[in-house]
């Protein structure tokens, strides 16, 4: 007998397969997706916080009055200079993204530079400029 093709068990089988192949490896891209995003929004704050320290130094005289960044239980902070992060961009100590004025967060797309909560603090002490990204006041975009 000449048989030609195959038959349904045999097509069946094969896509049985393939779904179960797929369904495994998907959640594993997913998640490797979603760690990526976070550690390009880690890599994002970094330079957010390096731009705060450049514009630091080269402002060296409004934080002269500036010794320290306390922070409370709270996250409420006190005795910084708060500088936003459009105002970074605007000044050149950010690059741009995308030719706008935006700078998006990666794992939720919301614009880091809209958002007037999301500040960079900036203090002086000991003759060295310091700065760190206040993630608790961004909250709404750093979620």
């Amino acid at each position: 007998m000449n048989k030609k093709g195959f038959t349904l068990v045999e097509i069946l089988s094969v896509i049985v397969l393939i779904s179960l192949l797929l369904g495994l490896g998907i959640p594993g891209v997913m998640k490797i997706s979603e760690n990526m995003k976070k550690k390009s929004l880690n890599t994002k704050i970094k330079l957010i916080e390096e731009a705060g320290v450049f514009w630091g130094q080269d402002n060296k005289t409004l934080l002269q009055s500036i010794t320290d960044c306390e922070i409370d239980d709270s996250g409420a902070e006190s005795n910084c200079y708060k500088i936003s992060i459009s105002s970074l961009i605007s000044e050149d100590y950010l690059d741009k993204e995308n030719n706008s004025n935006s700078y998006m967060n990666p794992v939720n797309n919301k614009d880091l530079a809209i958002d007037e909560n999301c500040k960079v603090h900036v203090y002086k002490k000991n003759n060295r400029v310091y700065a760190y990204f206040g993630k608790k006041s961004c909250a709404n975009s750093i979620d």
